[in-house]
C-alpha cells in the first residue's frame, strides 16, 4: 500500500476535513447571526443601563432616564432583555438620537421560534418610551 495511505495519514486527513467543516459552520452561523453593519457601526450614546423585564410595561429609573433625553433633544441609549413563552432572550436597543427621533435594533437572534434575525427600525415621532408613533423598518 502507498505510503499516502497509512493509516496515521488517513486520521489526520479525516480530522483536518472536521476541522476545517467545524470552523465553515462557525463562520456560517457567526455570518446569519451577526449583528447588521448598521448596528455595529452606531454612534455611541450614553447609556442608561439595562433593564431585564417581565410581562406589562417597561418602567423603572433606566426608562426615565431615556424618557428625559429624548424630550431634551440628547443622546441616549436603553438595553431592554425579554424572554420568549419558551425562554429565549429578545434583546432590544432602544437609542434616543440627538438629531430627534428613536431608531431601534431588536436582536431576536436566539429565539429558536421566531424570526431569529436582527431588525432595525426608526420611529421619528418618538415621545417617550411607551409610545414611539409609528415606525418604518430601515433595511
Amino acid at each position: 500500500m502507498a505510503e499516502w495511505l497509512s493509516p496515521r495519514r488517513r486520521v489526520a486527513a479525516v480530522a483536518a476535513v472536521v476541522v476545517l467543516f467545524a470552523g465553515l459552520a462557525w463562520f456560517l452561523f457567526w455570518l446569519i447571526t451577526a449583528p447588521p453593519s448598521s448596528f455595529r457601526n452606531r454612534a455611541e450614546l450614553p447609556s442608561c443601563g439595562r433593564i431585564a423585564a417581565g410581562p406589562g410595561p417597561v418602567t423603572g429609573d433606566p426608562v426615565a432616564c431615556f424618557d428625559a433625553a429624548l424630550r431634551a433633544g440628547e443622546g441616549a441609549e436603553l438595553v431592554v432583555e425579554t424572554r420568549t413563552t419558551e425562554g429565549d432572550p429578545i434583546v432590544t436597543y432602544y437609542r434616543a438620537l440627538p438629531s430627534g427621533g428613536v431608531e431601534v435594533f431588536i436582536d431576536a437572534t436566539e429565539d429558536a421560534y421566531g424570526s431569529g434575525d436582527w431588525t432595525h427600525q426608526a420611529c421619528s415621532d418618538a415621545r417617550e418610551l411607551g409610545n414611539l408613533g409609528g415606525c418604518i423598518d430601515v433595511s
